[in-house]
């Protein structure tokens, strides 16, 4: 009776080892996983997702003013877009009158001179540049000289 015994607690104690490796494996995979799925929304998913954008100018020389048109391109938050002409930047929010959050669409324009928001003329020795600035990312999104006179700008594409 003994050998039969000692062969019941043979196999259950192998029963018991499959168990908790199964427990334990299926635990460890739940864990990786789980660390995996909130890196990954903690991180907010793409983060090298830029915007692309294209933008055309429009220049009036007699009154030194820049209207910066947003031709087609992914809707852009207004806090993020910088516009820039020497030492003067700022973003579409504060030239449009508006809060970083508000979306800048096909359309929209805003007015680059003295007595505009921007609060610098905009002269034909002047370049004026378009940017997308989001954390520790930037993107050049258009740009504008008198000389070039292209009218539209688009490096979103």
């Amino acid at each position: 009776m003994r050998d039969r015994d000692n062969r019941f607690d043979d196999v259950r104690a192998v029963t018991v080892t499959d168990s908790v490796a199964t427990v334990a494996l299926v635990g460890f995979t739940l864990v990786v996983a789980g660390g995996l799925g909130l890196g990954l929304a903690l991180s907010g998913g793409d983060s090298n997702a830029t915007p692309s954008a294209n933008f055309s100018f429009e220049y009036i020389g007699q009154s030194n003013l820049l209207f910066v048109t947003k031709d087609t391109g992914d809707p852009i938050p207004a806090g993020e877009l910088v516009l820039a002409s020497g030492d003067t930047e700022k973003t579409w929010a504060a030239v449009a009158d508006t809060n970083n959050s508000s979306t800048v669409e096909t359309g929209d324009t805003v007015p680059l001179g003295e007595n505009s928001p921007f609060g610098k003329a905009i002269t034909g020795q002047d370049q004026v540049i378009v940017r997308w600035e989001s954390g520790n990312q930037t993107k050049r999104l258009g740009n504008w000289s008198a000389q070039s006179e292209s009218g539209s700008s688009g490096f979103g594409n």
